[in-house]
């Protein structure tokens, strides 16, 4: 993977600068949708920056644990997260919906995502 270089949005963007030069920090709203569907949509700026052709990816979360997640042909989506979306509170025990923001970070090939 070429070395990612800071980017930097307006703050209506996904996407915000960081320190490392290395590293791409990208905030993506999870909207009602998303949750129906069951879908998780990579972020362009992630996808762009990772290899093409996964079919799995692991994710590490905020708590520092690791999960793997299937990832759609089309590179476009993280699909089998139902598991996660209500450990983190987006689907709530009612089957209601509680939209957040997540956010994405890749460093040196590591994808870190936490919700807010």
């Amino acid at each position: 993977m070429d070395e990612l270089k800071q980017i930097h949005y307006p703050e209506t963007s996904e996407a915000e600068a960081n320190e490392n030069e290395n590293t791409l920090v990208v905030e993506r709203q999870i909207t009602l949708n998303d949750m129906r569907s069951r879908i998780f949509p990579i972020p362009r700026l992630i996808k762009d920056n990772m290899p093409e052709g996964l079919s799995k990816m692991d994710v590490y979360l905020e708590d520092g644990s690791k999960i793997t997640l299937s990832v759609d042909k089309a590179g476009r989506y993280l699909a089998g997260i139902t598991k996660l979306y209500k450990k983190e509170g987006l689907i709530l025990e009612d089957g209601s919906f509680n939209p957040k923001k997540s956010i994405w970070t890749l460093s040196s090939g590591v994808l870190k995502i936490s919700f807010s």
